[in-house]
């Protein structure tokens, strides 16, 4: 769990500050101040993120995120509550349905297991519903989204950006839509 949380954070820090770009510009010899969220380029503490699953994932993201004293707000209706709060962390605001967390927030990432019950249930309606400022991260498991509805999602600049630790299919391809 602690390597995954990691990642996460890393990966909001990347997204919200165009680490990865600005590294990729770099190694070209190009100096760009010019990124397609020049701007809404924000600290994590004027944010609010939405984490989606609040098992032992969740539950270290957030603790890590705590330093960075963003807003956070949580859907996970099989959170253990008496756990989080051995945690530090019953004051983490839970909302009604995944829906809010989309709508609310400035950054959303998925912690949830994949089972029959999960598959795909991040897709179009979600992805529509994001700020187009918003940023969406999954590093739990490819089969929760429906990674077309995220490609278009992408492609029409609905939202901000994403960063993935997982695929339906990997390695990843050409034809997955993600590179090239």
């Amino acid at each position: 769990a602690i390597p995954v949380a990691e990642f996460t954070i890393g990966m909001m820090l990347a997204l919200t500050r165009n680490i990865g770009y600005s590294h990729r510009d770099m190694m070209k010899g190009v100096w760009n101040k010019n990124f397609p969220n020049a701007g809404f380029i924000s600290t994590l503490s004027c944010l609010k993120i939405g984490l989606v699953g609040m098992g032992n994932i969740g539950i270290e993201v957030t603790r890590r995120l705590k330093a960075f004293d963003p807003e956070i707000i949580a859907w996970d209706p099989y959170a253990d509550r008496e756990r989080l709060a051995r945690n530090g962390l019953s004051d983490i605001k839970f909302v009604e349905s995944k829906e809010e967390v989309f709508r609310e927030a400035d950054i959303v990432s998925v912690h949830l297991r994949l089972v029959p019950d999960t598959e795909k249930i991040i897709g179009k309606e979600q992805f529509a519903i994001m700020k187009p400022t918003a940023y969406f991260i999954n590093a739990a498991r490819g089969g929760l989204i429906d990674q077309e509805a995220l490609i278009t999602a992408l492609r029409d600049r609905t939202i901000a950006g994403a960063a993935l630790d997982v695929f339906d299919e990997e390695p990843l391809t050409v034809a997955s839509g993600f590179t090239g």
